[in-house]
């Protein structure tokens, strides 16, 4: 029954029940133009003209508060947990998968949100991923930066070290301009709260992926 459930996606749009392989055909796009999650190694595949350089977040602290929760709707579970089932899935480190390379012979510093990944939250790990990319592309005078928005926001687990995220992108993307560095903001998806009202408007460029994508708000 797992095998069938994951051959077959219903469109939230049109309600028609299609079959993967030709969805992914057709780059996940439904026959009505609804834009399913594209899986972020693919798009990484898809916008770099051949190979790219991952660029890993290191040995970051995804956690640093300790986060529990005793007594809630969902029952008791410790953050930590929910952080290595997220690993498990995705196979990253965090919710972004951050790559260099060219595209359209152009150099790149490509920054993707993984919806899969907690909803693509952005919370202290992914902070700091953020920033070390940010960094690449400076000390690489790259010809443009691009961020892939598929989030859910601030990671709440993650308190005020969470919400340093909104300052540390807002410093980041200052930097980045500062270097001269163009800028692409991609909605995929839904983009909302502190990533929505942090760096997303700082863009030179800010595309809407598909019509559908409508759900942007802090």
């Amino acid at each position: 029954a797992g095998q069938q459930e994951s051959d077959w996606k219903n469109c939230p749009q049109c309600k028609k029940i299609s079959y993967l392989p030709d969805l992914i055909t057709n780059s996940y796009i439904c026959d009505c133009s609804f834009h399913f999650d594209i899986p972020v190694k693919l798009r990484l595949d898809n916008l770099f003209d051949s190979t790219y350089e991952i660029i890993e977040p290191g040995n970051i602290d995804p956690d640093p508060l300790n986060f529990q929760v005793k007594g809630g709707a969902h029952g008791e579970y410790k953050y930590i947990d929910k952080i290595k089932k997220y690993r498990k899935v995705t196979g990253q480190r965090t919710a972004l998968m951050c790559a260099s390379g060219n595209i359209s012979n152009l150099s790149a510093v490509v920054v993707c949100f993984n919806p899969k990944f907690g909803g693509g939250r952005f919370g202290p790990a992914e902070n700091e991923h953020f920033l070390i990319a940010a960094d690449h592309a400076i000390q690489s005078k790259v010809d443009m930066w691009v961020v892939i928005y598929q989030s859910s926001g601030i990671d709440v687990h993650g308190g005020i070290t969470a919400l340093a995220g909104m300052p540390k992108s807002i410093i980041a993307m200052n930097e980045i301009k500062k270097a001269g560095i163009p800028t692409f903001a991609i909605a995929a998806r839904a983009v909302a709260g502190g990533t929505f009202g942090s760096s997303f408007f700082m863009h030179d460029f800010i595309i809407i992926e598909s019509k559908y994508v409508e759900n942007l708000l802090f």
